[in-house]
């Protein structure tokens, strides 16, 4: 997001959207990092970040992430729980269009 010019601009979306619940100090704003949620949330709710050619394609790729959203922070999370093989191609194969085009753009 910081190569596309668009940190700060996910960075105050995820304050917003985390002062409706709960009350932030002027440090924890400096120093909040986006969460994959909020990421998910910013992406799907600004369709233009991917130009008009993508839009309608990446939206896809957003909505899939975000169907593997519990799966992804479990395994991130929780050194107990695992994903297969299979399973991990599939998430792979589904998301890969979106980190494509936010690693390579």
């Amino acid at each position: 997001m910081d190569r596309h010019k668009k940190f700060d601009e996910l960075k105050q979306f995820a304050i917003d959207r985390r002062k409706k619940k709960i009350t932030l100090t002027p440090e924890a704003e400096k120093n909040l990092t986006p969460s994959l949620d909020e990421m998910l949330a910013y992406f799907e709710n600004n369709p233009s970040f991917w130009g008009t050619a993508k839009a309608n394609y990446l939206k896809h790729s957003v909505k899939k992430m975000g169907a593997h959203q519990k799966t992804i922070n479990g395994v991130l999370h929780n050194p107990w729980q695992q994903a297969s093989k299979t399973e991990a191609v599939v998430i792979r194969d589904e998301v890969l269009p979106l980190l494509r085009h936010l690693i390579e753009t």
